[in-house]
């Protein structure tokens, strides 16, 4: 017997859940079997959850890096799709100059959303590049880069 009970191999069971899960030190800890037993199933649903909800939040993350992911428009805000042959090969002066006017510190308050619609992988990683490299790091925020072709449905329903 010790201060906090008997030790007991489900008691053992229950700090080993409790240390796991991070969830505290055992100032506040219940002291029956049902009251355990309770703690760790939520314990261990808490941290299946988080787990869970992380890989689908990675997943999401991937796809928009890889230009996969879909534009999702924010209230009271406009978009501006962005496409051709400019955007394709990644025009660092055209770019530079539309952005720099799109994204002028005086108009601000009205900065609409950009989507940036590029087709294949390397052209969205250079979209992406040139956006870190030439874009200001406030306007950065601002910016979307998808793949996909002006041509298919599905893709332009993605940037809307």
């Amino acid at each position: 017997t010790t201060p906090m009970g008997d030790l007991s191999f489900f008691t053992m069971l229950y700090w080993a859940f409790e240390t796991l899960s991070t969830v505290g030190y055992g100032d506040f800890a219940p002291k029956t079997v049902l009251g355990r037993a309770v703690t760790i199933f939520c314990m261990g649903s808490g941290v299946i959850f988080f787990a869970l909800e992380s890989a689908e939040f990675m997943k999401l993350w991937g796809l928009q890096m890889h230009g996969s992911g879909r534009y999702v428009k924010k209230p009271h805000r406009n978009h501006v799709v962005i496409m051709g042959g400019a955007v394709q090969q990644t025009d660092e002066g055209i770019l530079s100059a539309f952005f720099s006017e799109l994204y002028h510190p005086v108009y601000r308050k009205h900065w609409p959303d950009s989507v940036v619609l590029v087709a294949g992988q390397e052209a969205v990683q250079r979209m992406q590049d040139f956006v870190k490299s030439h874009v200001s790091w406030d306007a950065r925020d601002w910016i979307t880069v998808l793949h996909g072709s002006a041509l298919e449905h599905e893709d332009l329903i993605r940037c809307s």
